[in-house]
């Protein structure tokens, strides 16, 4: 069972701008795609933006949406510039606009007592993420996330440097982690394993509504309309084409 849903809810439109008034517009056009949302509140420009953002927000009560809580610190690869303690004040304050989940990236989780995000007052669901934006690096035979870091699904973000590193990141999110794991792979190389992402198992796919937020990101209408990602499955024929250069 995948947490997001079913269909096109299973791609993550992407929220980023720098002020409360632009995230609005962006929201709307997002949920007008999909119901899942990422929310990226470390691209705005400071704690007067996030607050009016997160006012808005609370007014709004987005039913049925799957609204996901990012404030991803510098050292994970974001924008926040601040520490551990207030990625989570901006997290809680989320849960309280009503977001059902959160992106508690592994260099926070590590911070925490007993390395788990139990006892904070974060949304409901937490997606622990690891982003490596160099390689792609070995990965665990178990992909599934536990229940001692109080990790309700787990996502893996990676540059892809050759075909066989999307293949070794796609593949963790098959079988039994199906529907629990979120792989995402970055980069040139990684393009076509992002549009499969879905086909392979993954819970979400990420698309931006706007701005790009990670490399090799394709844009919402273009993964939902030109790629139908979210139609995709194990029936679906993949064919590869080679030659140099080949991107055009």
């Amino acid at each position: 069972m995948n947490l997001f849903g079913t269909g096109v809810n299973r791609i993550c439109a992407v929220a980023a701008a720098a002020t409360a008034r632009e995230m609005q517009v962006l929201v709307r056009s997002g949920l007008a795609e999909t119901r899942t949302l990422e929310l990226r509140l470390d691209w705005l420009r400071d704690d007067k933006e996030r607050h009016a953002f997160l006012g808005w927000l609370k007014k709004q009560r987005f039913s049925g949406a799957n609204l996901i809580a990012t404030c991803r610190r510098r050292v994970a690869g974001g924008e926040f510039a601040s520490d551990a303690g207030a990625e989570l004040y901006w997290l809680m304050k989320a849960r309280d606009a009503g977001c059902t989940w959160c992106d508690l990236e592994v260099e926070t989780l590590r911070e925490l007592p007993g390395e788990s995000a139990r006892g904070f007052n974060l949304p409901a669901n937490v997606l622990v993420s690891l982003h490596d934006f160099h390689n792609t690096p070995p990965l665990p035979k178990n992909l599934r996330p536990s229940k001692r870091t109080g990790a309700t699904a787990i996502k893996l973000a990676a540059l892809s440097r050759t075909l066989q590193d999307s293949a070794r990141l796609l593949k963790g999110s098959s079988g039994k982690a199906a529907g629990q794991v979120v792989t995402v792979p970055m980069g040139e190389i990684g393009l076509p394993a992002r549009i499969l992402a879905l086909r392979a198992g993954s819970a979400l796919a990420y698309a931006p509504v706007a701005a790009a937020t990670a490399p090799g990101q394709l844009h919402l209408r273009v993964l939902k309309y030109l790629y139908r990602a979210h139609e995709l499955n194990a029936k679906t024929a993949v064919y590869g084409v080679i030659g140099n250069p080949i991107s055009h």
